[in-house]
């Protein structure tokens, strides 16, 4: 099933992007339910990367703009899981 994305994250991303990342991120414009991010590609995710995306769903979640994380990868879930981020991260499987 293929779900409908606000902004698709890449396949590598990790402290090298994570300004780009930030700056991608900062021009995303939420609809009426707010951002949904698609995971599907990621192959490659780090510590710093959860971070800011931890960061940018509270800050969203501020504004009441709600943040999803749609169709992850398996990557994306076990990297999530071993740092607990499956746990604050709104993550629809």
């Amino acid at each position: 099933m293929t779900e409908n994305v606000t902004f698709a994250l890449e396949e590598s991303i990790d402290i090298s992007v994570v300004e780009k990342l930030h700056e991608r991120l900062s021009e995303v414009s939420p609809d009426e339910k707010g951002v949904r991010i698609g995971a599907s590609s990621v192959s490659r995710v780090d510590t710093a990367a959860f971070q800011l995306l931890y960061s940018y769903q509270q800050a969203m979640e501020a504004k009441e703009f709600p943040v999803v994380f749609v169709n992850p990868s398996t990557t994306f879930m076990e990297n999530a899981t071993l740092l607990g981020m499956h746990e604050v991260l709104h993550i629809e499987q």
